[in-house]
């Protein structure tokens, strides 16, 4: 049989302090997946915040616009009553 037909087969290696690789390897891979959890859950709030920015941005924005319509619309009919005596 050639190098190219054998099939690999796991192999569990025992480092010098008798502990099992794979469950360190495990045990890193929990680790960081905890980590990548909870690196999510902050940008998960980060961007519901500015979510929430946004829309009072908007909102003010909206407020202000209505507020300078009514403005300039005030002001126009204040002329034409101006200009009517």
């Amino acid at each position: 049989m050639s190098n190219e037909e054998e099939s690999e087969i796991p192999v569990r290696v025992i480092s010098e302090n008798g502990t099992d690789n794979s469950e360190k390897e495990s045990n890193e891979k929990a680790v960081s997946l905890e980590i990548l959890k909870n690196s999510l859950e902050e940008e998960k709030q980060k961007s519901q915040d500015l979510e929430n920015k946004l829309k009072h941005a908007m909102a003010d924005f909206q407020n202000l616009s209505k507020k300078t319509q009514s403005e300039i619309e005030s002001g126009v009919n204040n002329k034409i009553s101006q200009l009517m005596l």
